[in-house]
């Protein structure tokens, strides 16, 4: 959350404008499982690996939070974001939010979220109509990150 709020205060600079810090678009709490590589934990966690890779929302991380806890809070918070008056939103958030939050607005399945695969700091830009559904109209990788 930190870097998302340190981000936001850079997108923000010079405006008026505050950000609205809503705790629904969070990263999953990966428990024991945070800042550990998919190889370390694939290693000695072969049954729970299958269990996510199922997308099985009963799914817990050890120690951490269930998967259909974290596929609710971020519908929660795409309506939220979805209804607001304003035109344009930025919304500064995780990886694995965006990926559920583009499957949210796009009709998808939310288990199709690995077909995305947004890069840190990058753009993920989509298109909203009334239906509450949208278009992605694009998907950019920040090039200064590139090699970091």
């Amino acid at each position: 959350m930190r870097r998302c709020v340190e981000t936001a205060s850079a997108v923000l600079a010079g405006s008026e404008l505050q950000p609205e810090i809503l705790p629904e678009l969070c990263e999953i709490n990966f428990g024991e499982w945070e800042e550990r590589t998919f190889e370390e934990v694939q290693t000695a966690n072969r049954a729970r690996i299958q269990r996510w890779a199922k997308f099985d929302p009963a799914f817990r991380f050890p120690g951490g939070e269930r998967l259909g806890h974290f596929l609710s809070r971020v519908k929660r918070a795409a309506m939220k974001v979805s209804s607001t008056p304003q035109r344009t939103i930025v919304v500064i958030t995780h990886g694995g939010v965006i990926r559920l939050l583009i499957c949210h607005f796009l009709g998808l399945p939310m288990r199709k979220y690995v077909l995305f695969e947004p890069e840190p700091a990058s753009l993920t830009v989509i298109n909203l109509f009334e239906s509450r559904k949208g278009t992605l109209a694009a998907l950019i990788p920040c090039s200064r990150c590139k090699g970091n």
